[in-house]
């Protein structure tokens, strides 16, 4: 949780799309693809393991 409460759906969501802009900016010294890829991996991984997660994480999704 931050100082601003949010969904996880949401703070996943921006931090994908701040890592592509930020890798597409660079100049900070942090390979920010390496964050967006390791971000994809640990949403695939699961779900090639255990298929179920997908039906799993929609109905926690769309019942909070």
């Amino acid at each position: 949780m931050f100082l601003i409460p949010c969904p996880f759906i949401v703070y996943a969501v921006l931090f994908l799309v701040y890592s592509v802009y930020m890798s597409k900016r660079g100049g900070d010294g942090i390979d920010h693809r390496a964050h967006f890829f390791g971000a994809i991996l640990g949403i695939i991984f699961p779900i090639i393991i255990e298929p179920r997660v997908i039906q799993i994480f929609l109905t926690q999704l769309m019942n909070p």
